[in-house]
Formats: structure tokens, C-alpha cells, sequence
């Protein structure tokens, strides 16, 4: 039961938030628990090194840097347009243009396939064959239309 409470307080101990009678409960059992004093030592050094990882101050000249990036020419960095480069608004309108001419294009050159429906019966009397076997031809498959066409010559 101890140990838990122990455990639970031990990362405010390492970080000196633990104050009053819960530190000096806390740091009592560390001296009588030897597991718990191994897992307190154990946090203690990966605080440690973590602490070293860390460091609070940017780089030298970083600032520096930033503000000579944010205000070049005493001009808001955002406000400026890259050299050379058109606007979005610009881009946005020649891309719609295009855009449209591709559909008046498209319009324009669209030819749908005509499908005429002719009965057996016409076929059959336009070609001299029986209606039987233009109506086989033709459900046979999409083949069947030029082998009708090549034997017939039409």
C-alpha cells in the first residue's frame, strides 16, 4: 500500500513539488524500500538525462534571422509575391480559362454514334438471306454485323 503511494509521488519529488509531510513520508520509505529507492533512482537519472536534451535557448542569430525574413524591405513577409510568379488569383484564372476551352473543345468535336435499328425482316430482304439466319448473325455477337456486311458485299 505504501509502495503505491510511494510510486505515485515520486516524479514530484524528483521535480521538488512535493512539500511538507507527504516528502518526508515519501523520502522515509525510500530509505526502508529497496525497491522502491531502485525505481526512484531509476526515474531520477532518466529526469536527468532528459534534462540535458532539452535546452531552452534557440540557436545563435535566430532571431536575427526571423526578423530579417519577416520584414524585407520593411514590407510584411506575407504581403510580398515571389519574383517571377503570378499571383494565386491569376493562376486561378488561367486554369479556368483553360478549363473552358476544353469543354468548348469537347462540345464542339463531340460527334455521338448514330445506332440505327433495322428489323430481321428488312435484312432479310435487303441482303436475299432468310430471316432465321440474320437473326443468328445478329444475335451471335458484335461479329455478327461485318460477317453479315462481308457476305453480303455491303
Amino acid at each position: 500500500m505504501f509502495c503505491r503511494f510511494t510510486e505515485n509521488n515520486m516524479s514530484a519529488l524528483i521535480d521538488g513539488e512535493l512539500k511538507g509531510l507527504k516528502q518526508s513520508a515519501v523520502r522515509a520509505h525510500l530509505r526502508a524500500c529497496p525497491a522502491c529507492r531502485t525505481k526512484y533512482s531509476y526515474l531520477g537519472s532518466v529526469s536527468a538525462a532528459s534534462a540535458l536534451l532539452v535546452s531552452d535557448l534557440p540557436p545563435a542569430g535566430f532571431e536575427d534571422r526571423v526578423m530579417a525574413k519577416v520584414a524585407l524591405d520593411g514590407t510584411p513577409y506575407f504581403a510580398r509575391e515571389k519574383a517571377g510568379l503570378p499571383s494565386f488569383n491569376l493562376r486561378f484564372a488561367a486554369a479556368s480559362v483553360g478549363l473552358l476551352l476544353l469543354l468548348a473543345a469537347g462540345l464542339v468535336f463531340y460527334r455521338p454514334a448514330v445506332r440505327v435499328m433495322v428489323p430481321e425482316a428488312t435484312i432479310s430482304r435487303q441482303t436475299g438471306l432468310d430471316t432465321e439466319a440474320v437473326e443468328s448473325v445478329l444475335n451471335s455477337s458484335a461479329i455478327g454485323f461485318a460477317t453479315l456486311a462481308s457476305q453480303t458485299g455491303r
